[in-house]
């Protein structure tokens, strides 16, 4: 069971894109409690999570942790589920397909401003004050 609440999510940038993207993924990943988050912090030893009323502190599993162009970071939305001692553990990245958000290319093209505007508006708006760079070019 997956657990979104899509009016929530929406206020810290989800579109109906990813939030299809993301019950599809969910569905595949099979695990109870699964829930919808934004990455707001990533540090060395974990993550912090919003659900856009409040901030968690999560892990990944170490799949995800390898780097590479797929490396979790801010503005990413991740599945998570709690474990049996009540420790949030992210499984899942929701693809972003961000290329196509950024040469204008693809099925997703028409709505690259939303969705640059949203990341944007996220990630000047949390709590630690991320700075983006090199995004209004």
């Amino acid at each position: 069971m997956h657990n979104f609440d899509s009016d929530r999510l929406a206020a810290i940038g989800l579109s109906e894109t990813l939030a299809a993207r993301a019950r599809t993924a969910a569905d595949a990943l099979g695990a109870a409690n699964v829930a919808l988050f934004r990455i707001t912090v990533v540090h060395r030893a974990g993550l912090e999570l919003s659900d856009g009323e409040r901030i968690l502190a999560a892990r990944a599993v170490p799949r995800l942790l390898r780097g590479g162009a797929d490396a979790l970071a801010v503005g990413d939305w991740v599945l998570a589920a709690p474990d049996a001692a009540g420790d949030l553990w992210v499984h899942h990245q929701v693809a972003r397909k961000l290329a196509h958000l950024l040469d204008g290319h693809g099925p997703e093209a028409p709505h690259r401003s939303r969705e640059l505007v949203s990341c944007h508006a996220f990630l000047a708006s949390s709590p630690r004050r991320t700075r983006l760079r090199g995004w209004h070019r």
